[in-house]
């Protein structure tokens, strides 16, 4: 709920009230905030959930006071209380251990769905695990994930898609906005059968929608998802990162627009994310610095954050690719992930990882690749890959 004030706020009991009603008739609602908000007749405090002309719909004896009868003409005020001031600190993610109320959905599908040859397809999602805030529908338009009115703001979006195996071809899963946006993001490519798992950030205004996407290019239709199991089955999910009620977005969206060449066989190399950086709240990255590669906690900022990270390979038949996230220059354990090769009619390879860590000020993390191809590979700088985020998740 949304914890409302206004100044001064008075008023006094149109008929007597006993111990028990929760529906309260006032002479005047004029000046009252918009519910919810806290009155206090007699020693009792109450909480106002609904107003409907001068008929307060409330909850009785809050915050330790005791539900009573109360009189005809009783004096009736908005009060400011502990409780309140504990509810909008939560509100806001502010101090004293108050965390914002979550806001997002999650969707997923128990069933298979058809993907045609060569064409962009929506994944449709009739199941949800949560919605908190009415972002998806299970039948209408049930591929999208829909910003409510009121929940604008900056938007983590986390999907997968299991495709069974497959002649060799080249399969990308990725988010779009509004039908026709592509979202940078870390994106899922595969190949010959496996999981692709997206994620991105962006920033959504009221009636947005985003959905995640599938392509693949095998010559034929192919299957997507399972009827049994949790491991295949296809799904999306969609979390207010700041804004809308939440706290501010704290992080970074660091990107790479050019290819990067050069990356020696056997060898662990560091992403240059040289790029304009779309997002960066806190000076977390200098993209024209001495350490462009770097994603460094400022002061003031350490807590536990969320990275994830996406590239793009060249094709290339041979040997393996490797995605890692490094802290302070040593692998962080579950932020690894490997693909096969993986040459494909579209000509490269997606490959995209994610962690959660605590981050002291000063630490820094890097994304790091690896393979062995037995030549030099290079980092394709496409629009929807080569990006570096990291998120403000909690103190």
């Amino acid at each position: 709920m949304t914890e409302n004030f206004s100044n001064e706020f008075q008023t006094t009991l149109n008929g007597a009230i006993n111990d028990s009603t929760t529906s309260v008739v006032v002479t005047s609602a004029t000046g009252a905030p918009a519910a919810n908000f806290r009155i206090r007749i007699g020693a009792e405090y109450m909480l106002v959930t609904a107003v409907a002309g001068t008929t307060f719909t409330v909850t009785r004896g809050l915050e330790g006071s005791t539900a009573a009868a109360h009189s005809n003409l009783a004096t009736v005020t908005h009060v400011l209380t502990a409780g309140g001031l504990i509810q909008k600190v939560a509100e806001s993610g502010g101090g004293g251990g108050g965390t914002p109320a979550f806001a997002g959905a999650k969707a997923y599908a128990a069933t298979t769905q058809s993907i045609p040859n060569s064409a962009t397809t929506a994944v449709a999602f009739p199941l949800e695990e949560y919605d908190t805030d009415a972002f998806h529908d299970l039948v209408t338009n049930n591929a999208r994930l829909t910003v409510p009115a009121g929940k604008a703001g900056k938007y983590l979006l986390q999907g997968g898609t299991y495709i069974g195996a497959a002649p060799p071809t080249s399969t990308e899963t990725l988010f779009r906005k509004n039908g026709t946006t592509l979202i940078r993001s870390a994106a899922g490519s595969i190949g010959d059968g496996g999981w692709a798992l997206p994620h991105a950030t962006a920033d959504l205004a009221e009636g947005d929608y985003v959905e995640l996407i599938i392509y693949q290019n095998s010559g034929s239709a192919k299957t997507i998802g399972s009827t049994a199991g949790l491991d295949n089955q296809s799904w999306a999910a969609i979390s207010l990162l700041g804004g809308g009620g939440s706290s501010a977005f704290v992080g970074c969206i660091a990107t790479r627009t050019t290819d990067q060449t050069g990356i020696v066989t056997a060898t662990n190399t560091p992403v240059l994310f040289t790029g304009t950086d779309e997002e960066d709240s806190d000076a977390f990255h200098d993209p024209a610095g001495a350490n462009p590669e770097r994603i460094t906690i400022p002061s003031g900022k350490a807590g536990v954050y969320h990275f994830t990270a996406g590239v793009i390979w060249d094709g290339s038949a041979t040997g393996q690719r490797r995605i890692m996230i490094f802290k302070n220059g040593a692998e962080v354990h579950g932020g690894t992930q490997s693909i096969g090769s993986l040459a494909g009619t579209l000509g490269y390879s997606m490959i995209n990882t994610g962690v959660t860590t605590r981050m002291a000020v000063g630490d820094y993390a890097t994304v790091v690749v690896a393979h062995n191809d037995g030549s030099n590979r290079t980092l394709s700088g496409s629009v929807i890959a080569l990006r570096f985020e990291a998120v403000l998740v909690g103190t």
